[in-house]
């Protein structure tokens, strides 16, 4: 259990010899810190909107 744990505890390296990777340094499910936000403009002339959930009142809100 302790090797076990000793091996997890350890950064993944990838196994291909001379690999260099990203120099973001950010590892693997690391989401960009911020709020969300869409990826584009869903009030833009043209797009393409698959949902828009429904306004909620003052009420609801709390």
């Amino acid at each position: 259990e302790a090797f076990i744990r000793s091996l997890l505890s350890q950064p993944f390296k990838i196994p291909i010899p001379n690999y260099k990777g990203p120099l973001s340094g950010r590892g693997l499910g690391v989401r960009r810190s911020g709020g969300r936000q869409s990826l584009y403009d869903p009030e833009e002339e043209g797009a393409l909107v698959l949902y828009t959930p429904p306004e909620l009142s003052e009420h609801d809100k709390l």
